[in-house]
C-alpha cells in the first residue's frame, strides 16, 4: 500500500468505527476510491466517508465495504 495515511479514522462510543478521507480536487478520480477501499480493509471497517473541497461545492461518497 505505500506510505499513505488515512486522514481520520472516527470511532463512536459503541465502537463503531469510520474512515474520513479528505481530497481536494475537482473531481473523485478511480484512485481515491480505491485508496480508500484499501483503508477500510487495513483498518477493518466497513464505512468510509470519501469528502472533496475542490470544487465549488463540498462533495462527499459513502463507502462501505
Amino acid at each position: 500500500m505505500g506510505k499513505d495515511y488515512l486522514d481520520f479514522l472516527v470511532e463512536d462510543r459503541d465502537g463503531n468505527k469510520v474512515v474520513v478521507e479528505i481530497k481536494s480536487d475537482r473531481r473523485f478520480s478511480r484512485k481515491h476510491i480505491v485508496q480508500v477501499i484499501e483503508y477500510l480493509k487495513v483498518t477493518d471497517c466497513r464505512l468510509a466517508i470519501l469528502i472533496n473541497f475542490g470544487s465549488s461545492a463540498v462533495v462527499f461518497k459513502r463507502i462501505v465495504n
